[in-house]
């Protein structure tokens, strides 16, 4: 089984960790593909119930393992399914669709995911690779979802992925569908921005105006 040293090294694990502090309202949350369970494991940290897919049963394996080891196994519904494009209409509602979608999915099939997800949940928060096309993204705004967020999240101060909001909140007019509108920047050993800042203030005055210029 996967070693949960490994599991929740770097930046896999503060990723996992944002992504499921935005997701403390929701009850049920379905991650369709949950991988050897990174996300799944936040997420029910925080949520009454995680329903974690995918298609390969020794990832749902070490899902359930990983779960076990964080004592949230209970909180866990294991599923192995097949092509979840076409599970998903099986699949019972839930609050929120929280997943990192697999990186060989074409444009035509991330389309296709996003509408599922919209007739099983009403929120859906992706993680996307760094360089997605934000234009294809938002020409699904008011077709599917009347509001799409974008956030770049940078680990270590180096760009790492996108993370879309998508729901069915007020419509945002004028949009630049080229830009992120906002940047998130996180470490990967854990330690928060404000906490790092107040440490490098508080023992070298020259590390701290460095810092401050690199950001």
């Amino acid at each position: 089984m996967a070693d949960p040293a490994i599991l929740y090294s770097g930046p896999s694990k503060v990723l996992a960790k944002l992504m499921a502090s935005r997701c403390k309202s929701l009850s049920t949350v379905i991650d369709p593909f949950c991988g050897s369970g990174a996300i799944a494991i936040q997420l029910a940290m925080v949520c009454r119930k995680v329903i974690a897919m995918d298609s390969d049963p020794v990832k749902i394996a070490f899902t359930r393992n990983n779960a076990r080891v964080y004592g949230v196994e209970d909180r866990i519904v294991f599923l192995v399914g097949g092509d979840w494009l076409v599970d998903a209409h099986s699949l019972q509602r839930a609050d929120g669709i929280v997943t990192s979608p697999p990186m060989n999915m074409t444009k035509e099939e991330m389309v296709k995911l996003t509408k599922l997800a919209s007739r099983v949940a009403p929120k859906v928060l992706m993680k996307l690779m760094k360089d997605h096309e934000l234009s294809d993204l938002y020409q699904l705004e008011n077709k599917i979802f009347n509001k799409i967020n974008t956030e770049q999240i940078c680990i270590d101060r180096e760009p790492n992925s996108i993370l879309a909001f998508l729901d069915p909140g007020m419509n945002m007019n004028n949009r630049n569908v080229n830009k992120i509108q906002k940047k998130v920047l996180l470490f990967s050993d854990g330690v928060s921005v404000n906490r790092r800042v107040h440490w490098i203030r508080g023992n070298n005055l020259f590390a701290y105006n460095d810092y401050l210029k690199k950001r």
